[in-house]
């Protein structure tokens, strides 16, 4: 028997199975399957400023409290410039009896005088 025609290996059939399964999971992805993928990754990284828990908008008072005490003006850190939006429901969304732009003061946490301004004194001319 004379075979002139090109033999396909299994191994070439492989192959070609996998190039045209990868093709479809690149056309899926860049077709529709981004907004499953950016849904999942803003719940995952911005579920919290939707709205935070108030234990942990408190450990995070106490957390820049501590980093305040290191500023030369601790009157301009976080702990006294940023606020939260207190979710109370837990439901990761702001609204109705949530709070909205709530200082640490107002959770209770105190970090001394840092928040009130600097008094500059001029020197006498």
């Amino acid at each position: 028997m004379n075979k002139k025609g090109v033999d396909l290996t299994l191994n070439t059939v492989i192959l070609g199975i996998l190039v045209v399964l990868v093709l479809i999971v690149v056309v899926t992805f860049f077709l529709g399957g981004t907004a499953g993928l950016t849904k999942t990754v803003r719940e995952v990284f911005y579920g919290t400023t939707a709205g935070t828990s108030e234990v942990i908008a408190v450990e995070t008072c106490h957390q820049r409290c501590d980093q305040a005490k290191l500023l030369p003006d601790p009157s301009k850190s976080a702990f006294c410039t940023a606020d939260f939006d207190i979710d109370r429901d837990n439901d990761g969304k702001v609204e109705g009896d949530d709070e909205i732009g709530v200082f640490c003061e107002e959770l209770g946490v105190t970090c001394g005088d840092i928040c009130k301004a600097q008094e500059t004194v001029q020197p006498a001319a």
